[in-house]
C-alpha cells in the first residue's frame, strides 16, 4: 500500500517509476495457453475438437435378394427331434402334444 499515491474512482496513482513497472511486470512474450486463459487468443474455441472415429467392421446385410416362396410348392412340416415328416401344421402340433419329446 505504500506505493499508492491516490485514487479518484477511475484512476490509480502510484509512487513508482515507469522503468520499475516495465522491469517488474512487462513481458515480451505471450502467456502460455496451458497455464493462462486469454479470451482473445485465436486457438480457443467454443467447440470440442473432433474425435477420431473407429471404422466399423460390421457389414449390414443386403436384403435385395429375398427368396420368394411359390404357392404351388409343397410345404413340409418336420419334427426336428424324431425326423418325422407331416403334411400339415396341425398334424405336427398333434404329434408334439402326443409324443411329448
Amino acid at each position: 500500500m505504500s506505493k499508492v499515491e491516490g485514487w479518484d474512482g477511475h484512476v490509480l496513482w502510484l509512487n513508482v517509476t515507469e522503468q520499475f513497472i516495465k522491469d517488474t511486470y512487462e513481458r515480451d512474450r505471450t502467456p502460455d495457453p496451458n497455464y493462462y486463459y486469454v479470451k482473445d487468443f485465436p486457438y480457443y474455441s467454443a467447440l470440442y475438437s473432433p474425435l477420431p472415429l473407429i471404422p466399423s467392421r460390421y457389414i449390414a446385410p443386403s436384403y435385395a435378394n429375398i427368396a420368394k416362396l411359390e404357392e404351388s410348392a409343397p410345404r413340409i412340416f418336420r419334427c426336428d427331434l424324431c425326423e418325422q415328416v407331416f403334411s400339415s401344421e396341425e398334424e405336427l402340433s398333434d404329434h408334439m402334444k402326443d409324443i411329448a419329446h
